[in-house]
């Protein structure tokens, strides 16, 4: 690992699980037992998430530059994951029901739908929606005056990225 001389839990449980696979594959096809039946995956460390409070979400959100307030408001106030919001477009926001629908996400510089019909059902890609808090009013009033484009995407570094 990067911060000590051994290797995680998790990490190892990942280089495993294809050696895991391989083993039982072999298993099934040349009809023997697998080597791997014994082996446990090693248990991980659960760590506790401490969340900001909403006075300290009000603090960074009063402090932190002028160019990242809305992206760091939608962040705060939604949950959505960083490529959710990377890949939010007006076409999207529902100002009138005030909801984000999140249908498509940002995946290593290329863009996707979150949602494929063989990974979720449509049902579960319609009830995939964040709602629009009473902390993001300014947020929307703001996104409402730069609508001009509605198929582009919504938040923009300085560079217009």
């Amino acid at each position: 690992g990067r911060k000590a001389d051994t290797l995680s839990a998790k990490r190892i449980n990942a280089i495993m699980a294809p050696l895991r696979q391989i083993l039982n594959e072999a298993a099934d096809r040349f009809e023997f037992n697998t080597p791997y039946r014994n082996i446990k995956p090693l248990k991980m460390v659960r760590i506790d998430i401490t969340p900001f409070s909403l006075d300290e979400v009000k603090l960074i959100l009063a402090t932190v530059r002028a160019d990242f307030k809305e992206y760091y408001t939608v962040r705060f106030f939604t949950g959505m994951r960083t490529g959710e919001i990377d890949g939010l477009k007006w076409k999207y926001v529902d100002f009138e029901r005030r909801l984000i629908l999140v249908r498509e996400t940002v995946v290593l510089g290329e863009e996707e739908y979150a949602f494929s019909a063989t990974t979720y059902a449509a049902a579960d890609a319609e009830m995939y929606t964040c709602p629009f808090p009473k902390e993001m009013d300014t947020c929307a009033h703001w996104w409402r005056s730069r609508r001009a484009g509605r198929g582009g995407v919504i938040l923009r570094n300085s560079s217009g990225r």
